[in-house]
């Protein structure tokens, strides 16, 4: 049996610098800069796969994190 995580979601730096930079940025980033949120959004690597392992998921589909493009 494969485990399939879905709504996983990822930030880019560059997106999160463009969207800080515009006039009015969304309220949505808020919740990237509280705790450690950030850091795992824009982890593409070894901390996801990591933590991917510890839950023994196989699988995870990613999606472009509020307010996307």
């Amino acid at each position: 049996m494969t485990l399939i995580a879905i709504e996983e979601h990822w930030i880019s730096p560059d997106l999160t610098a463009a969207l800080k930079a515009m006039p009015r940025p969304d309220e949505s980033l808020a919740f990237n800069e509280m705790g450690d949120h950030r850091e795992r959004l824009e982890d593409l690597g070894e901390g996801r796969i990591a933590a991917m392992d510890a839950q023994g998921i196989d699988v995870s589909i990613l999606a472009l994190t509020p307010p996307g493009t």
